[in-house]
């Protein structure tokens, strides 16, 4: 597995896309749910976000995606 860019986060949303391409699943809380809400833009303008729940609806989408739940 090819690990992760190292360093500060860039705002250009690229370890998210990162992530993507290891064959990972991205949760983005949806902006409107969200207090800061720029990163959450961020990922779901890119198309990294494979999921783009409320915040209190992550858990039980998580919940639900795994197996033996």
């Amino acid at each position: 597995m090819r690990e992760e860019p190292e360093g500060p986060l860039p705002e250009s949303g690229r370890p998210g896309r990162f992530r993507a391409s290891a064959a990972g699943r991205l949760f983005e809380q949806d902006p409107a749910s969200a207090e800061f809400h720029g990163m959450p833009e961020d990922a779901v303008d890119t198309g990294s976000a494979d999921f783009v729940p409320d915040l209190e609806d992550i858990a039980p989408t998580l919940n639900r995606l795994l197996p033996g739940r």
